[in-house]
């Protein structure tokens, strides 16, 4: 039934399912393989200027950060909605940017559609959100926001997901905030509190920890993502236990287990 909506999901035409929104709003919906190749090496060089100064230089280029992040990009099922900017603001800095009818490119946001591990709910999963940073405060990042909550909407989908890295991402967490975003339950904050700072990535490392937030639609949803995460809990507790038994030689036990971290 969830694998149904899913499909269902995977199927959805956005740019019939929004009507003349996007259209109004000089918004493109385009999946991965159907980007052009101005729109992708656009998307690729936004997605550097803002992410390398936050991720760090060597952990960009050496730490594998850069390459992992663009051949996530154009994976297959990715889809984007892009926001153009109409061409009379052109600069000399936007020469070497598609100029379409609909003008030029300044923001986009990347999601799929997904079942949340361990949840086994269909949701929205934004993976990207970036904005131009001469486009910024103009409320683009919110109108993308809105209309993926409104495309997961029509999808039929549990809600929206979105990763945001611990450190060094506090302007995204306000961002988040703003739009009515909470911590997930499935957070590992909330379902492995006993995880220390010395078993997390720290900030630069490739596959740094974050924090999940959501926005859940509807109560059925809601329920079985708060029963999971409490099962969730229950296993790390209980691991933890055993993990300091076994520490202090109070059990039998293979001593190179650890707890896991998502």
């Amino acid at each position: 039934m969830k694998r149904d909506v899913l499909k269902a999901a995977e199927a959805l035409d956005v740019t019939d399912a929004l009507g003349g929104i996007l259209q109004k709003k000089s918004i493109t919906a385009a999946a991965s393989a159907d980007l052009g190749d101005d729109d992708r090496q656009w998307i690729s060089a936004l997605t550097e200027t803002n992410m390398k100064p936050l991720c760090g230089e060597t952990a960009w280029l050496d730490g594998g950060i850069g390459k992992e992040t663009m051949r996530d990009a154009f994976t297959e099922g990715s889809r984007y909605l892009i926001a153009r900017a109409p061409q009379s603001g052109l600069t000399e800095r936007d020469a070497n940017v598609d100029s379409t009818s609909s003008g030029v490119p300044v923001a986009f946001v990347r999601y799929r559609f997904e079942l949340l591990k361990d949840a086994d709910v269909p949701v929205l999963r934004v993976h990207s959100l970036q904005v131009d940073p001469k486009s910024r405060r103009t409320g683009l990042g919110k109108l993308l926001t809105l209309l993926t909550e409104m495309v997961a909407k029509k999808a039929n989908v549990g809600g929206v997901m979105v990763a945001i890295g611990r450190d060094g991402n506090d302007t995204a967490r306000q961002f988040y905030a703003i739009t009515k975003y909470h911590l997930s339950d499935l957070s590992v904050s909330k379902v492995n509190p006993w995880a220390g700072e010395g078993e997390s990535p720290s900030k630069g490392e490739r596959g740094g920890a974050v924090d999940l937030f959501q926005k859940i639609f509807n109560d059925d949803s809601l329920a079985t993502i708060q029963s999971a995460a409490k099962t969730l809990r229950a296993q790390h507790e209980k691991a933890m236990h055993q993990t300091q038994k076994n520490r202090h030689g109070d059990a039998d036990g293979d001593l190179s287990w650890t707890t896991g971290r998502y």
